[in-house]
């Protein structure tokens, strides 16, 4: 299933489980996420340095979780920005993902697909 018919249907049974209190949202990552199928698909020495663990994704998960589902649906999330603009993360904690060390450029790091213009201009200005 494709990102738009993911967060499509996620809006859907958001409306759905409203009345009973039942959230559904997305969550994307900002940038490629070191997983053994991307590994699968880019097998090339060094790409590791350039995406973020999956505990990004994880950690913005479990905190999604923890909001009121009453308020909190129907939302397409960002890791990064959902991090950054709910929970007060900072450069130095973000940073901290980076499977090629905490000190990788963001400017190094591969950005997901289908990335807005939008969002990619929310996440470069925490990099100014």
């Amino acid at each position: 299933m494709s990102k738009i018919a993911m967060s499509t249907a996620a809006y859907a049974f958001a409306a759905e489980g409203a009345e009973y209190g039942i959230a559904s949202n997305t969550l994307w990552p900002y940038t490629m996420i070191g997983t053994s199928a991307m590994r699968i698909v880019n097998p090339d020495e060094g790409a590791e340095r350039t995406w973020r663990s999956p505990r990004i994704v994880a950690d913005a998960a479990v905190r999604m979780l923890e909001e009121d589902a009453r308020v909190f649906t129907g939302r397409f999330m960002i890791d990064e920005l959902y991090l950054r603009q709910s929970h007060q993360f900072s450069n130095d904690m973000i940073a901290a993902y980076s499977l090629g060390g905490k000190d990788t450029p963001f400017k190094d790091l591969a950005e997901d697909l289908y990335i807005t213009s939008e969002v990619r201009k929310a996440v470069q200005s925490y990099y100014k």
